[in-house]
């Protein structure tokens, strides 16, 4: 499509004036004209001119580059030689590749300048290069795995069948920005306008998974490995590329928020992904959202949350989230058909092509030691992968956070069939306590034990293993004396149901002695004050990371009453907190795309209020107002 002059013109006056936000609107309606390309890039990768020494440490010739152009291949190993070390680089090969078309495009330019602007795009877009330990690699496979099961289950089940791990298509293209998507220079330029001009550096993520869908129909087609593996392997054309990225940035808007926080936190290293989610993404298969922020993304982004309450029917009785529906994690094992009647009934929404939910299973916590725990809980989401269902998530923490921010009237949290003098949580602090049926939990523990194990370990073999793959059949399957031992397990009968009153005495006083015994560390108590305490360390990390401004809230409506607040701006969303005896409390997160508007008067610039859907706040910040009104507009994009 030809470029109107008119907007050409109006690109020019923007780069002149740095007016980032007018580029932005005009490069996304239009494109980038190849004239003003250099000077696009340089406004917002902001690239230095780099040294580049003499030596080479890698002779490896990239496809971007025809063989007979030495002087081209040379530089660019020099390029990527002088960004890092072939030494410390795993990925250095997809260096060389990005400084190559980097290299093509810009053949004009200095090799300091092309070097300049190659550790730009690598830093903006690949900031994980400065620290590539093998937890931040198998981090963004297993996420990006995780968000192609969460958007379309079954063609996530299909390649995991065919073994096609997520190694496989996440080293292809998540570590050199999507080149080899693209059949030539063209088109990885006119993607990687896209990608500069977006607001969110995360974006290419979002196209890895954007491009097998894309591919879904030709992939569900292939029969075996190999043939998967032809089909990932083809370039594409402009325009399946430009519907590619469409489909992507719809994807993003459709997405969880607590994924882009754990994908930030895995691109950046930062210390809440070492100690939180990095042990989430090799427990589940399945997105584990932050409590408040479903609750965010239910009210002010108007998601359509369901949520299914796995524990045991007697639990769920004595109280529970608004409008969950039961699914009892123990009846499920027991009974085959249990799970079938409430696909039929209840659950049947959830299979029609229609169907718009984001589902969330929760527990009475996400531990190992929940009930149920994290590996059933990833069973139980299988079954709704399984049958075609989407955004499936497993909620942080389960119900225990989520009944604590209810009695503390937290905005958004509503319980159902609750009474504070049957609650177990509102009397006893905690769950209901179902160890007196040993037997029983022993019984299904021997069964599920194997199970539980291999959820917990998704970059070894899992997949083949959930989905019952013909891998290695000596991994599969027990041998024939250890069959023999899981059916004699079986015959048994649970010790709960023919005991006289003599054995369940001593049974019970057997528990008594056992429980006085045990040491108070392991208590419920404390692991929901270590839960607080990593949820304040998160909170503060993130303060600490982003721009914050001592403001102040208007609490009292019409009749306007200032409290003291700090005003904290995430990538994502405007988060309002309250900080005393630096203790931490959340007042309101609003994500940037809720915003409508933002109202400021002339008499008093210092006075904003904020328009969103989830309502409207009045804030005051009587210091550098001016840079927080820049701010907001750059990252409300």
């Amino acid at each position: 499509m030809e470029i109107p002059e008119r907007a050409i013109e109006y690109m020019k006056e923007a780069i002149n004036s740095i007016d980032v936000v007018l580029l932005r609107e005009l490069c996304r309606e239009f494109g980038i004209p190849e004239t003003l390309r250099l000077e696009i890039w340089k406004l917002f990768l902001q690239p230095k001119k780099e040294i580049v020494e003499e030596k080479i440490t890698s002779n490896y010739v990239s496809k971007w580059i025809v063989e007979d152009n030495e002087i081209l291949i040379e530089e660019t190993n020099k390029i990527a030689s002088a960004i890092h070390p072939i030494g410390t680089q795993p990925f250095f090969n997809c260096i060389v590749d990005v400084a190559a078309v980097v290299s093509k495009i810009f053949q004009q330019e200095s090799i300091e300048m092309r070097c300049g602007i190659t550790k730009s795009i690598i830093y903006k877009f690949h900031p994980f290069y400065k620290h590539l330990y093998p937890t931040i690699i198998t981090g963004l496979q297993n996420l990006i795995h995780i968000l192609l099961l969460y958007h379309d289950p079954i063609l996530s089940i299909h390649l995991d069948t065919n073994r096609i791990e997520p190694t496989e298509y996440t080293n292809a293209f998540a570590f050199n920005l999507c080149i080899n998507m693209c059949d030539s220079i063209d088109i990885i330029s006119k993607m990687w306008d896209e990608f500069i001009t977006f607001p969110d550096t995360t974006l290419y993520i979002y196209c890895v998974v954007g491009y097998l869908i894309y591919l879904r129909k030709r992939i569900l087609d292939a029969k075996d490995h190999q043939g998967v593996l032809n089909v990932i392997n083809q370039p594409l054309k402009i325009n399946d590329i430009k519907t590619i990225i469409a489909y992507s940035k719809a994807i993003r808007l459709s997405t969880a928020s607590s994924f882009n926080r754990i994908l930030l936190g895995i691109m950046n290293n930062s210390e809440s992904y070492q100690k939180i989610f990095s042990k989430s993404l090799t427990s589940s298969l399945f997105l584990t959202p932050l409590v408040n922020d479903i609750i965010n993304d239910k009210f002010n982004r108007q998601f359509p949350y369901l949520f299914i309450d796995c524990r045991r029917q007697e639990s769920f009785d004595l109280g529970t989230i608004a409008a969950a529906i039961n699914l009892d994690y123990s009846k499920r094992q027991d009974d085959r058909s249990y799970l079938e009647n409430l696909f039929k009934n209840e659950l049947s929404i959830l299979t029609q092509s229609n169907s718009t939910f984001h589902v969330v299973l929760f527990g009475d916590d996400d531990t190992v030691d929940g009930n149920p725990d994290i590996g059933e809980l990833s069973m139980i989401g299988l079954d709704f992968a399984k049958r075609g269902v989407k955004r499936v998530s497993i909620m942080q923490e389960g119900f225990l956070k989520y009944h604590k921010n209810a009695l503390a009237n937290m905005k958004g949290f509503q319980l159902m069939n609750h009474e504070t003098e049957t609650c177990p949580l509102c009397t006893t602090g905690k769950p209901l306590n179902f160890g007196l049926l040993e037997g029983t939990k022993k019984l299904k523990q021997s069964i599920t034990q194997s199970t539980v194990e291999k959820t917990q370990q998704l970059t070894h073999g899992l997949i083949g293993f959930l989905y019952g793959n013909n891998t290695k059949k000596e991994d599969q399957q027990p041998t024939s004396q250890n069959q023999n031992t899981t059916n004699e397990e079986i015959k048994q009968t649970p010790p709960t149901q023919v005991e006289d009153k003599e054995q369940l005495t001593s049974k019970n006083e057997e528990v008594n002695e056992n429980m006085k015994d045990e040491n108070n560390i392991n208590t419920e108590e404390n692991i929901d004050d270590n839960s607080e305490e990593e949820d304040d360390n998160y909170l503060k990390e993130l303060i600490e990371e982003s721009s914050k401004y001592n403001s102040y809230l208007n609490i009292g409506g019409k009749q306007t009453i200032w409290k003291p607040v700090t005003i904290v701006l995430t990538t994502i969303s405007i988060l309002i907190v309250e900080i005393h005896n630096n203790k931490i409390t959340l007042l309101d997160d609003i994500s940037y795309e809720t915003i409508s508007k933002v109202v400021m008067k002339k008499a008093d610039p210092e006075r904003f209020t904020i328009v969103h859907s989830g309502g409207k706040c009045t804030i005051r910040i009587p210091e550098y107002y001016q840079k927080f009104i820049e701010e907001i507009s750059k990252l409300q994009g």
